[in-house]
């Protein structure tokens, strides 16, 4: 999918989704958390720029050193290969997501659902300014703790 659709989708899809999903978080009075927690299994989530991938490198290897924490990471399959250069995380936490089809984007998503709750992942950290998607993600994780960039009406 080119990029132009993306961000289509992401504003046309992602504002109405984020906006109902916060809805039934507070209806259902889900809006009261459990309190924070020391991390032990840190996500971060940056889908769409390389670069960014590679300038959060050094707060990973803080987080991994502060908190003794395991990393897990979910990113776009166009930008693995920043993520394997740096090598601050395990090929075997990384959740690859394919963006060449919104078939394969939907599926992906899916998966990584299922993925991100099996692994028990207490702390999420969303690192994409301007998605609403990965605030979906983020939101939808099941973390306790979660950090990020998520106003659904930007």
């Amino acid at each position: 999918m080119n990029v132009d659709l993306m961000r289509t989708i992401d504003r046309r899809v992602g504002v109405p989704l984020a906006f109902l999903l916060t809805l039934a978080r507070r209806t259902a009075g889900l809006l009261r958390r459990p309190a924070p927690q020391m991390p032990k299994k840190i996500l971060f989530v940056e889908l769409s720029e390389m670069g960014s991938t590679i300038l959060a490198d050094p707060a990973m290897r803080k987080a991994k050193e502060k908190f003794a924490a395991d990393l897990y990471f979910v990113i776009f399959q166009k930008n693995r290969a920043s993520l394997d250069l740096i090598g601050t995380i395990d090929p075997a936490r990384t959740f690859t997501i394919r963006e060449d089809s919104l078939l394969n984007l939907t599926v992906d998503t899916v998966r990584f659902l299922f993925w991100v709750r099996r692994q028990r992942i207490d702390t999420v950290i969303d690192l994409e300014l301007f998605s609403r998607f990965t605030a979906l993600l983020t939101g939808l994780s099941g973390a306790v703790n979660r950090v990020g960039f998520y106003n659904f009406y930007n």
